[in-house]
């Protein structure tokens, strides 16, 4: 790969994490899901826990070779205009489905996965604006943001003592919450509200994941030898993985408080991930064996927004079963789903059908030509 060409890995390991998405937050019953679908209750990472990390460090990655591409063709001020335009649009986004349907602003949820990847865009992306207009390679100042976001959230969420509590990284108790409870009073998440996977501190932890992101992309688009490119991520990841496991006993790996370890856990396995796919696609040009998950990554956004919008309505649309007014979603299940297949089997059918329904829209697209840029 030469120069800063678009890169075909990005856009499949992108589309991997968005199905990802739809597959761990559409199940057909919360009560029926097979445990690597499920988010660990407080401390460890499942599978399902590897999903946004993995979106954040691809969009690093993608922002790299994004904002390195404009800074030869176009002004800097029209490259810092374009980030905030695209920020402010994936916030609104996200603002719509807190709200959708009934738009309650007094209690509608502020965070939530579009305005993180909103926020977290917006900041990593000046990060790598400044980097790169260091006098030194960009990679230096990156790795230096990345140790001190790690280590600075460490020291602030293990040594500052929580107002009224201590010390203390326990669910609810935390510092994390106590800022989410102090800032966004009414306007966290309904399942918890008394701190937010997507608040404020913890932003500190996904910032970081997209700098791991950026760092991975400053590497790839640099000219040199494919196979030495490969190996160095490779090492990168082992090294993140064993610090991660070594943090993990102090500050423990979890996704709800986007820990440091958590953020090296993370990005060791997406970087052995990544690895894979640019052999994979780029060295062996072997794209085609991954079609489906091309077509959803380049319409990655706009498939997540409507499934969103989608899912909502499932649950919302009444339907007469056995003259019993049920919800749509409801019904379909139990027609179609429930009646053939034992509880857990149901559940991840209608999550693989739920996906499939999806790539079936955005393949239309694909075929049409149609990309929904933001």
């Amino acid at each position: 790969m030469q120069g800063s060409s678009r890169l075909v890995s990005v856009d499949i390991f992108r589309g991997i994490t968005i199905a990802g998405m739809l597959l761990v937050n559409n199940p057909g019953s919360w009560d029926s899901v097979y445990s690597p679908l499920r988010h660990a209750k407080w401390n460890g990472c499942t599978l399902a826990d590897l999903v946004f990390p993995f979106f954040l460090f691809i969009m690093g990655v993608s922002s790299a070779i994004s904002i390195s591409r404009r800074s030869n063709t176009e002004p800097l001020l029209k490259t810092c205009l374009h980030i905030l335009k695209r920020s402010a649009i994936l916030f609104v986004l996200g603002i719509i489905l807190s709200g959708f349907p009934d738009f309650d602003f007094r209690n509608i949820r502020i965070p939530g996965v579009l305005q993180r990847i909103a926020v977290v865009y917006l900041i990593s992306s000046f990060l790598y604006i400044l980097a790169k207009q260091a006098i030194y390679p960009e990679r230096i100042y990156l790795s230096i943001i990345l140790a001190f976001l790690l280590l600075s959230y460490w020291y602030i969420m293990v040594y500052i003592p929580v107002p009224g509590i201590g010390y203390s990284l326990e669910p609810g108790k935390n510092l994390s919450a106590w800022v989410d409870r102090y800032f966004l009073e009414n306007h966290l998440w309904k399942y918890t509200k008394t701190w937010d996977p997507e608040g404020v501190l913890s932003t500190f932890g996904a910032v970081a994941t997209a700098v791991s992101g950026l760092l991975a992309g400053s590497w790839i688009i640099q000219k040199g030898d494919d196979f030495e490119k490969i190996s160095i991520l490779s090492i990168a990841a082992n090294i993140a993985l064993a610090f991660a496991l070594i943090w993990d006993y102090s500050f423990p790996i979890n996704k709800s408080i986007w820990t440091s370890s958590y953020v090296l856990y993370t990005t060791g396995i997406a970087l052995h991930l990544y690895v894979f796919c640019y052999w994979l696609f780029e060295i062996k040009n072997l794209a085609k064996l991954a079609r489906p998950f091309l077509v959803f990554g380049l319409n990655a956004i706009a498939a997540y927004f409507l499934s969103g919008i989608i899912s909502r309505l499932l649950t919302i649309v009444k339907w007469d079963q056995d003259g019993k007014e049920v919800v749509l979603k409801t019904f379909l299940y139990n027609s179609y789903f429930t009646t053939w297949l034992n509880p857990y089997n149901a559940s991840f059918a209608w999550s693989i059908t739920y996906v499939t329904i999806f790539l079936g829209l955005v393949w239309i697209l694909y075929l049409r030509k149609i990309f929904i840029k933001i």
